[in-house]
């Protein structure tokens, strides 16, 4: 299985021994990753391989297993970018959303039902 992401016109292909390849060019030195990405996924696999790739782009990046873990690794950390699977928020999503934009409103939020590789 291979999963192919387009970036700012670059093509990055990852295949399942999580070895990332680059078409063309220097994807992190065209992406300039500098910002924190907080990556939440209740599955251990599919969060740290999405991590490894923001990494790889040049970004910093937390990780965090559920809303709860979330919000408590948050505290006083930079977090420019949440990035979280619905199904890991559990029942508590909306209210970490909620929690986000009154405490850290300057954090972009992004809640996909799934990460598609």
């Amino acid at each position: 299985m291979v999963a192919t992401v387009d970036v700012s016109g670059r093509r990055l292909a990852m295949n399942t021994d999580s070895d990332i390849a680059l078409a063309s060019g220097d994807l992190a030195a065209a992406v300039g990753g500098k910002e924190t990405v907080m990556v939440v996924d209740d599955d251990a696999l599919g969060r740290g391989v999405l991590a490894h790739l923001l990494q790889r782009l040049g970004y910093a990046v937390a990780e965090a297993a559920s809303g709860i873990e979330a919000q408590s690794l948050a505290g006083g950390r930079r977090i420019d970018l949440l990035l979280a699977k619905f199904s890991a928020l559990g029942s508590n999503g909306v209210e970490l959303v909620k929690w986000f934009s009154a405490n850290r409103p300057e954090t972009k939020v992004l809640v996909a039902a799934d990460w598609w590789w």
